[in-house]
């Protein structure tokens, strides 16, 4: 019912609109750096991302100046989209990242080509919406019959074909025989230096400009010459792909806010559900899983509220077991079903809290890796007296690496008492479980060395540089696929010329989120991503062709992520200020993992896991856990698909795939 309210409402007035993914978002951004016929309301986009272009342009920025970025980026989209009511009406049954495009093949740039444009027909009319010229009919070609000559089946015209001038740096379009009357065929022609969208509308052949970059690189050059000019199909039209982009950026919306809207909230259930299987369920009336009853009892002391919690076991089966606890929580007003229920005596040193918040980035990761959070933190307790306080006396915190944004106050690897955490959390919204470690793990953690592992790393910036890679180990089965059939997925292909021209366009992204990553792997430093990708072809000693090339590419994000690598970030002193320095990389998931590591959680074998390679599905995957879980914070039932199952082994989670919405994965990879 759910789905068919929100279908409906597409032609509804529009709300506020967030972009979030910044790589499909940013890459739309350059887009419009070419000639493409628009509507009003995207000729109006496109000269205010040009404008946002101009103002990064050279910008060196870190993980706040990121998330400032996104969050101006984001302001900007919602207020030009509330002006444009047409931008997010959509009839889309799955419309969320329905704009990804796949490839078709390849316009050899390097072949001989007999046929110049002064042997085209005799210009005809030029088209009204495209802006391009139409000329006399003629026999298309067939791909492979004529050499550089590439021929698409395209959702519209059955035969497209393709060819580049390299003398007048133009693509040839001949659009055959339309299949249906008035549909057309979107696509992106790109490298890693250069891209253009046509919309193909009409039969006939005509010329586009090929506008190469007057400062375009050696690696770019390389790059065209080796690899061709890429021809990708967008699945949806020009509207219905720009239709999509505001679709998904409704996914969002609580990104910008301290808290989750409901329409919101349900908006990314009914994402999980449909694009990875996951079924989150409304916690009434304080339910948890269903076998949990919680009732709450007001109790007056002097000027303080106590809320004491009873846990009465319920007849059923819910998909975890929760045992039964008093929690007293004299701390600040909290409402059902949200309310802690959990007392502190209960959570052990190395325990994580998962967390899901309903906000699109949360959703959208675990989509990516297969899990059912988004965010993980760990918890220890420490010396009162090391933090100057009473002697002897211990307080429970939270350590976690965490960016400082709307809805959570502080930056970096970081440490907050668990009572101030768990305020923090209800008024973000979170959904949290607590996932305890088994008494055995428990008793392998050391504390002393847990600790003097995160004081090394408290401060350090949250680990931007790895974020992408520790859940990208094959070549094709990590990335995400599309409902409804989950045969279209994300392709290196896009991904390979998304990454270059990113970098052409707005460097510091490049430099915050994969350039470093990439040289390290290649045992380089300081090139830029189409010289990495001319790189490692070199390597590879150039066996296999294009194919090959792009196979040496794509398995650069393949390459493992050794813990010992460190990158250049910065710290944040106890006086507030920033430092420069080289240090670890973590994302919440790897520092949870980490942390496991230092203080002996994982055994003889931890010294050779890599926790850059885990996610937060993999985390929650070890055989380390006492088996129960509680939640504790939330509107949404939570629960882990896979969990406590793999005990850990040397360089475990280094080869695995985590291709939805099946999720599946050998026992020993």
């Amino acid at each position: 019912m759910l789905q068919r309210q929100r279908r409906r409402s597409c032609n509804a007035s529009p709300r506020r609109r967030l972009a979030s993914l910044m790589l499909p978002m940013l890459l739309l951004q350059t887009c419009w750096a070419v000639p493409v016929a628009l509507p009003a309301w995207a000729t109006a986009f496109k000269e205010h991302v040009y404008a946002l272009q101009e103002q990064m342009e050279g910008l060196h920025f870190g993980a706040d100046e990121f998330v400032g970025l996104r969050d101006k980026l984001i302001s900007d989209i919602l207020s030009w989209g509330e002006s444009n009511p047409e931008v997010v009406n959509c009839k889309l049954p799955y419309p969320y990242f329905a704009f990804l495009p796949n490839l078709r093949g390849v316009i050899n740039t390097s072949s001989h080509n007999p046929h110049t444009p002064s042997s085209l027909p005799t210009l005809l009319d030029i088209d009204e919406t495209t802006g391009r010229g139409i000329y006399e009919e003629s026999e298309s070609k067939e791909g492979g019959k004529e050499d550089g000559i590439l021929t698409v089946h395209g959702a519209c015209f059955q035969n497209t074909a393709f060819r580049f001038h390299a003398e007048s740096q133009q693509l040839e379009i001949d659009a055959g025989q339309p299949m249906v009357r008035g549909c057309a065929d979107f696509y992106l022609f790109a490298s890693t230096s250069t891209f253009v969208l046509e919309n193909v509308v009409k039969r006939g052949r005509y010329l586009i400009p090929w506008p190469v970059p007057p400062d375009r690189t050696a690696a770019e050059a390389w790059d065209e010459k080796e690899k061709g000019i890429r021809v990708l199909a967008f699945k949806t039209s020009k509207e219905e792909t720009m239709h999509s982009v505001f679709q998904t950026a409704a996914l969002f919306e609580p990104i910008l806010t301290k808290g989750v809207s409901e329409r919101a909230a349900e908006r990314n259930v009914e994402f999980l559900r449909e694009y990875a299987g996951f079924l989150f369920e409304r916690r009434e009336g304080g339910r948890v899983d269903g076998a949990v009853q919680v009732e709450r009892e007001i109790r007056s002391s002097g000027n303080s509220t106590d809320l004491a919690f009873t846990s009465a076991l319920r007849g059923g089966q819910g998909r975890h077991s929760h045992p039964a606890s008093l929690a007293l929580f004299p701390l600040f007003p909290l409402s059902p079903p949200s309310s802690p229920s959990i007392n502190e005596s209960e959570v052990g040193n190395g325990d994580i809290m998962g967390v899901i918040r309903m906000d699109g980035l949360d959703p959208m990761l675990a989509w990516g890796m297969g899990a059912t959070t988004g965010h993980m933190a760990v918890a220890m307790w420490m010396d009162l007296e090391e933090e100057g306080g009473e002697e002897g006396g211990k307080e429970l915190y939270i350590l976690e690496s965490q960016i400082k944004s709307s809805y959570w106050p502080q930056n970096n690897v970081q440490r907050t008492p668990f009572r101030q955490w768990l305020q923090w959390a209800e008024e973000a919204n979170y959904n949290v479980l607590h996932v305890p470690l088994s008494d055995e793990a428990r008793g392998r953690f050391n504390a002393e060395k847990a600790l003097a592992f995160f004081r090394e790393m408290e401060g350090l910036a949250y680990g931007y540089h790895s974020l992408l890679w520790g859940w990208v180990d094959t070549e094709r089965e990590n990335y995400p696929c599309l409902p409804p059939d989950f045969t279209r997925c994300m392709e290196w292909n896009f991904l390979e010329v998304a990454f270059g021209l990113v970098e052409r366009h707005v460097p510091a992204i490049a430099d915050l989120l994969w350039r470093e990553a990439f040289n390290l792997r290649v045992g380089t430093e300081g090139l830029t991503t189409s010289e990495v990708w001319m790189e490692v072809g070199k390597q590879a000693g150039g066996g296999g062709g294009r194919d090959g090339l792009v196979r040496a590419s794509a398995g650069v994000p393949m390459m493992v992520e050794k813990d010992d690598w460190m990158y250049h970030t910065t710290r944040e002193t106890k006086e507030g200020e920033k430092e420069e320095v080289m240090g670890r990389a973590m994302v919440c998931c790897v520092f949870v993992c980490a942390m496991w590591k230092a203080a002996g959680v994982l055994g003889e074998e931890g010294g050779e896991i890599n926790c850059g390679e885990l996610t937060n599905a993999d985390d929650v995957m070890l055989a380390i856990f006492r088996g129960d879980t509680k939640q504790i914070l939330g509107e949404w039932e939570m629960f882990l698909p896979a969990f406590n199952l793999k005990q850990p082994f040397a360089h475990m989670d280094e080869k695995c795939p985590t291709l939805g919405p099946a999720y599946e994965q050998p026992p020993d990879c």
